[in-house]
């Protein structure tokens, strides 16, 4: 006695729609920030379309708003016009990435990506590392008591005015190491002693090129 198979047809439409998704249902996807009020962070998932926050292979897409990353995100890289602060966490990004202005309160700005900062911004404490390249084209305050590290290759380059009124003291130094790489390109005013230590804690030495 012989089996009957009975073998279903999928209609060209839906044939299409599971190729599709075969096809990029695991890719990289724009995540677009769409705001929320007075809480900024990027882990509150209403914040961000769908409710998907971004991930390993992911473009955060920032609009104009203000954002604050206070946990630790690895994306592929982001892009905006407003305002991001970093404050606690990581922010590590693999591509290119731009941003309207970058406050840098405390945690780690991180990765392979080269980073563009337009706008006038602001290093009170945290840490910039990874192979990447960050530029800061505005105005940048270097100020308060918190440490600032450049540490595992990071090329920094300060195009604009930069502003240090850290305390003489040695409190909130700029510490740097592991081949990492500082061009000043603009203007540098010391309202302090600059207080830059080349620290062997964190794998140095450093360059610091003063073409301004």
């Amino acid at each position: 006695m012989k089996s009957c198979q009975h073998r279903r047809r999928l209609s060209p439409l839906a044939l299409a729609a599971l190729l599709a998704l075969g096809a990029t249902g695991l890719n990289a996807a724009p995540r677009t920030y769409v705001g929320g009020g007075p809480t900024s962070f990027w882990d509150v998932v209403a914040n961000w379309t769908g409710g998907i926050l971004p991930g390993a292979a992911d473009d955060a897409i920032l609009g104009a708003f203000n954002t604050q990353v206070g946990t630790s995100f690895t994306i592929n890289s982001f892009v905006g016009t407003g305002a991001l602060t970093v404050s606690a966490g990581s922010l590590s990004f693999a591509a290119a990435s731009s941003i309207g202005a970058l406050n840098l309160t405390g945690g780690t700005l991180a990765g392979t990506g080269n980073l563009q900062v337009a706008g006038a911004s602001t290093w009170t404490s945290g840490t910039m590392t990874g192979s990447g390249t960050t530029t800061i084209n505005g105005a940048l305050a270097i100020s308060d008591g918190g440490l600032k590290d450049i540490t595992a290759g990071r090329t920094v380059n300060f195009n604009g005015t930069t502003t240090w009124t850290n305390a003489s003291d040695g409190a909130g130094r700029l510490r740097t190491g592991s081949s990492t790489t500082l061009n000043n390109n603009g203007t540098w005013l010391d309202q302090n002693a600059f207080n830059n230590q080349i620290s062997p804690d964190l794998g140095g030495p450093s360059t610091f090129v003063n073409a301004g």
